[in-house]
């Protein structure tokens, strides 16, 4: 991968035989819990694979979302509205960041991108969202982080989430001991900088994967701060109502303030290794800001769009033309980290179903 959030060489994507490339001396002394409960599967079955003659047709054309020219990367600094120029920490929080490649031999193939919203390109503002992604011998570690528009620092708030969220994933951190570590971080930044704790506000979703053997379930686990969240995509399912789903109890955000870190002392949302929740081959892992997650719901044109566009990976500069969808009042960041399976063969979806039933 060229990249990743921080402008920082990303760590590589593919099997590591040494220790992780992202741990750090901040890394916790201890790794956190293990589970030996049984294997689940997501709370819902994978529908079997529908006829793709029977299909719905695509989005008419003047509601397409995706249909629109790649995205154009603008030079900063921007100009405010007034006209005058305004510097704005681009060199730390460039408008677009982007990272894609394949690990564990080809068996996980990863897209990620956040893009600066066109509210923010218009005042001269710095993208406020933020990723990271580390990989270490047998497992996967992401973060998504959506800094609070309201606070002038929060960009540095979300960098920072991001980043500590995944080093003390990789050290085997559980996600409330991961969410303490990045409130205590953003308390020191803000000590160090003589600033209040609040202008460092953002939204985290974390998420960390055992991998397995190819063809088998992949026990997750997973937490939100906020509405950053975890989405799965079944790009095969039967009942196209359910292409997109959250895991089983997850919240549904309303539109609007949303709680965020360091506030927030629990995760809002915590799915630990006890609950046995497994990733299957066939289904797509997305972690989203609400940048494009509030635009997944079921009545937005851009769920069908980015269901069929994210059946399989696209090209790289596919991915980031579709991150740059047009619809109306969408003018926030948007950020997306997906992780698609390999399937262990044509009848992937249903063999994760046998799989499921195996489990239970």
């Amino acid at each position: 991968m060229p990249s990743n959030s921080s402008g920082r060489d990303s760590p590589a994507h593919e099997r590591q035989e040494g220790p992780p490339e992202t741990a750090s001396a901040q890394a916790p002394d201890r790794p956190g819990p293990r589970s030996n409960a049984p294997a689940q599967d997501w709370g819902f079955s994978p529908p079997a694979v529908d006829d793709a003659s029977a299909a719905p047709a695509l989005i008419p054309e003047q509601v397409e979302p995706l249909w629109v020219r790649p995205a154009e990367i603008e030079d900063d600094p921007l100009l405010t509205e007034d006209g005058s120029e305004q510097p704005v920490g681009s060199n730390e929080f460039p408008s677009l960041v982007c990272d894609f490649g394949v690990a564990f031999g080809g068996a996980v193939t990863v897209r990620a991108g956040t893009l600066r919203g066109i509210s923010h390109h218009r005042v001269g503002e710095s993208r406020q969202d933020s990723y990271e992604i580390a990989t270490s011998r047998s497992s996967i570690h992401l973060a998504v982080a959506d800094g609070a528009g309201s606070q002038d620092l929060s960009a540095f708030g979300s960098s920072l989430a991001a980043k500590v969220a995944v080093r003390r994933s990789v050290a085997g951190a559980t996600g409330l001991e991961i969410g303490q570590a990045v409130r205590d971080a953003i308390f020191d930044r803000a000590n160090a900088d003589e600033a209040s704790p609040e202008r460092y506000s953002t939204t985290l979703c974390w998420l960390r994967v055992e991998v397995g053997d190819p063809g088998e379930p992949w026990p997750i686990e997973f937490a939100h701060w906020g509405n950053s969240e975890l989405l799965v995509l079944n790009p095969k399912a039967a009942d196209r109502s359910r292409t997109w789903r959250r895991p089983a109890g997850a919240p549904v955000y309303a539109n609007g303030a949303t709680p965020t870190l360091p506030s927030l002392t629990a995760p809002q949302f915590l799915c630990g290794p006890d609950k046995g929740v497994n990733w299957h081959p066939g289904l797509v892992l997305a972690l989203v800001s609400d940048g494009v997650g509030e635009y997944l719901e079921p009545d937005q044109p851009l769920r069908e769009a980015l269901a069929r566009a994210w059946q399989v990976p696209p090209s790289m500069p596919a991915f980031v033309s579709q991150l740059a969808f047009r619809l109306d009042r969408a003018h926030d960041d948007r950020t997306a980290v997906v992780l698609w399976r390999e399937s262990a063969s044509a009848d992937a979806l249903g063999g994760s179903a046998d799989a499921a039933d195996k489990a239970r």
